[in-house]
């Protein structure tokens, strides 16, 4: 098999991280419409409809920094230094809350 010249491979890779982008700012977009029912709701804490809102909100910001199908994990230095601990704090409730509760009965 031949191998790609460095140009086609770039491209490649080009395409790639524009795709992780565009499904970045889907997943973000579809964060901030949840955020704004949330917002128009108003459920008490700990309400099954606040739950499942705060769930799909961490869910969908954390989706473009997961290893998924659509693209390589963006990464921990796209985001600004004063929202990193919030980051952090969402990525662990994604990992060990949200994303796979499935596992634990």
């Amino acid at each position: 098999m031949a191998k790609r010249p460095k140009h086609d491979s770039q491209i490649l890779e080009d395409r790639r991280r524009l795709f992780t982008w565009v499904f970045a700012l889907k997943a973000w977009g579809e964060a901030r419409a949840l955020m704004d029912i949330l917002a128009q709701l108003k459920p008490p804490p700990r309400n099954k409809n606040h739950v499942a809102l705060c769930r799909a909100i961490v869910n969908a910001y954390c989706r473009p920094f997961t290893r998924s199908d659509y693209g390589n994990p963006l990464g921990p230095e796209i985001v600004p230094e004063e929202f990193k601990d919030l980051h952090s704090a969402m990525l662990s409730i994604r990992h060990k809350g949200t994303a796979h509760t499935d596992r634990n009965p």
